[in-house]
């Protein structure tokens, strides 16, 4: 049970949240336009025209993987490689095994076609990556459903 002093101090925490957010309301109308009196700056919303950009989430392991791989297109990337190359540029890798992360976030990239995979790994090779630099790269891959129907495997029907 609850003293009547922790009360206390929960209200005054809550009352000290509750200013902070009028606070940054307030500051946030002051940037606005409400059209009421036209007197701010009017502010439009753009549409996103690709909502898997990683480009505009560069804070991001995805965007930062991406700025990486775009600021030299033709060089050839591994999951170990990044993982050096972000520890040396001390970007913060906080998860428990960061080459899995690397390695899903490259997966997501490949999939969204920003990468392409230039050579598939083997054994303790691992694969190799590079950013796809125009149209003509894009392959038939992703076209046939990643899954054997019928148990069989995708390329027996």
């Amino acid at each position: 049970m609850l003293t009547a002093t922790q009360v206390a101090e929960i209200e005054k925490r809550m009352e000290d949240e509750h200013r902070k957010d009028r606070e940054a309301l307030s500051r946030l109308k002051r940037f606005l336009d409400t059209n009421s009196n036209g007197n701010g700056p009017t502010v439009t919303a753009v549409p996103d025209d690709d909502p898997s950009d990683s480009a505009q989430y560069p804070d991001t392991i995805i965007g930062k993987i991406s700025a990486v791989m775009q600021a030299d297109p033709t060089y050839r990337w591994t999951v170990p490689a990044m993982h050096n190359h972000l520890r040396s540029i001390k970007y913060p890798l906080l998860a428990q095994k960061p080459e899995a992360t690397i390695g899903i976030t490259i997966k997501k990239l490949q999939k969204r076609k920003k990468i392409m995979l230039v050579r598939q790994g083997a054994g303790r090779r691992p694969n190799v990556y590079r950013w796809r630099t125009d149209s003509k790269d894009v392959t038939q891959e992703g076209s046939e459903s990643e899954r054997a129907t019928q148990g069989q495997p995708a390329h027996v029907h």
